[in-house]
């Protein structure tokens, strides 16, 4: 149960935080968007070239910041220390991703 409750957490941390800041601006700036997921992994392709390529590049690893913090907060209250490790190590990666994306 744990493995697969891992598994199921791990593509929402990794995945939707991407799709969701990418399209967000992508949208905001007028563009066309598609997601789709397939047998080999998640794609999402903006039918457009972002003006601000600061915000697109930071956005996944803030929205990814978010999504990790957020389970974080309620493992506090409810969960292991197990997972409030795995949690806390989403958080601090998705954090050091934020000006590493903005340099890139």
């Amino acid at each position: 149960m744990s493995l697969l409750l891992y598994f199921l957490v791990g593509s929402e941390l990794s995945l939707n935080p991407s799709y969701i800041g990418h399209n967000l601006v992508c949208a905001a700036e007028g563009f066309k968007f598609d997601v789709w997921i397939n047998p080999f992994g998640g794609y999402s392709t903006c039918y457009g070239n972002p003006e601000n390529l600061l915000v697109y590049s930071i956005i996944r690893p803030v929205f990814g910041a978010m999504a990790a913090g957020a389970p974080l907060a309620i493992s506090k209250m409810r969960h292991s220390k197990t997972w409030q490790i795995v949690l806390l190590a989403l958080l601090a990666n998705e954090a050091i991703m934020i000006p590493i994306e903005a340099l890139v």
